[in-house]
């Protein structure tokens, strides 16, 4: 294993991480992109306080109201370690022992889902965001990290806001994906929108797997019967939506499809899903060679990923360059070569 300590400008503290000597040089590349980021101010911390939850320990709580597409937090990593509960802990514990007093104590302040097992790893185990987006594309192994502030952030089957990591500099960016009132909480999914949008039973059980916990958001609480039957209707038009290449789904009707799942959506007032199921849109409306028809779905996915990750993102950027010149698209006018 190797330890990698990484000061930042403008931070409080380093970023230090203790990982595979094979993915040592693609994350020092990391940590000092990090590093340069910092220089940009953090947070306010103002903007959230922590509070008790019932059920929950406790939450972040939002001081000032949010639109949508407002930055409540941005933060960097105290720790980076292996994504894997069978080795995770004798690189976690070396990653501890360089941290400074004050970062130790952020770290044994976020909450455990049980007792009974090491308390660091616990807290590691519950708290750390995954950068399993990172694995294919710069490291080897799977990682994940632990963000202070954003670790206390509590899961809801219909959150208000969305995280971000970024894959260039670690930084975690959290966004409210709805209007957010002052006093309200703000909550995130721990799920994929694929897991999420499904009904409560499914939910609670990918919770279980996943956290180890019962969800007693409000979605799961109310037990509606209706909405279990429109998020039932979501999940099998989602996956068919997945796989209309290979089930020879023409893509007019793809769209049709994906239309009345935003309806369905909408009447749930979920926000997941809806930036990718425009750029579904988008693809399938390219693969006809629609100039309208793409620029209609890619202005809607513009839009939608503007408030989930900002115009700035990899996202937004790939897709505004699909509306300068929607023959640029790869899918562009395929559709008999796809079949």
């Amino acid at each position: 294993m190797q330890l990698i300590r990484q000061p930042l400008t403008k931070a409080d503290d380093a970023i230090t991480a203790c990982i595979e000597p094979d993915d040592a040089l693609a994350v020092s590349s990391l940590l000092q992109q990090a590093a340069q980021s910092s220089q940009k101010p953090l947070s306010p911390l103002a903007s959230l306080e922590v509070r008790a939850v019932p059920g929950c320990g406790s939450g972040l709580f939002a001081t000032v109201a949010y639109a949508p597409g407002d930055v409540l937090l941005r933060e960097w990593p105290l720790i980076i370690a292996p994504d894997s509960l069978s080795t995770v802990e004798p690189f976690l514990r070396k990653a501890y022992d360089a941290l400074s007093v004050r970062a130790r104590l952020l770290v044994m302040s976020a909450s455990r889902s049980r007792t009974g097992k090491d308390g660091l790893v616990q807290r590691f185990e519950d708290n750390a965001f995954s950068l399993q987006s990172l694995q294919s594309e710069r490291l080897t192994k799977p990682y994940a990290a632990f963000y202070p502030r954003a670790a206390r952030l509590n899961h809801s089957c219909k959150p208000c806001a969305a995280f971000c990591i970024s894959s260039s500099t670690l930084e975690i960016s959290i966004r409210a994906i709805k209007s957010i009132q002052t006093g309200e909480e703000v909550t995130i999914s721990y799920l994929s929108h694929e897991k999420l949008l499904q009904p409560r039973f499914e939910r609670r059980e990918a919770i279980r797997a996943h956290r180890r916990f019962e969800c007693i958001c409000e979605l799961c609480q109310s037990a509606d019967a209706a909405s279990d039957a429109r998020l039932a209707q979501v999940a099998r038009s989602l996956e068919t939506i997945a796989d209309w290449h290979t089930e020879e789904l023409p893509p007019l009707d793809v769209i049709r499809l994906i239309g009345r799942v935003m309806d369905l959506l909408r009447t749930e007032a979920q926000a997941y899903g809806v930036p990718s199921l425009c750029i579904d849109a988008m693809d399938a409306a390219a693969t006809v060679g629609d100039v309208a028809l793409t620029k209609a779905w890619g202005s809607r996915a513009m839009a939608s990923w503007s408030i989930w990750e900002g115009v700035d993102s990899p996202a937004c950027q790939a897709t505004q360059a699909i509306l300068q010149d929607p023959a640029s698209h790869e899918l562009w006018n395929t559709y008999e070569t796809v079949l």
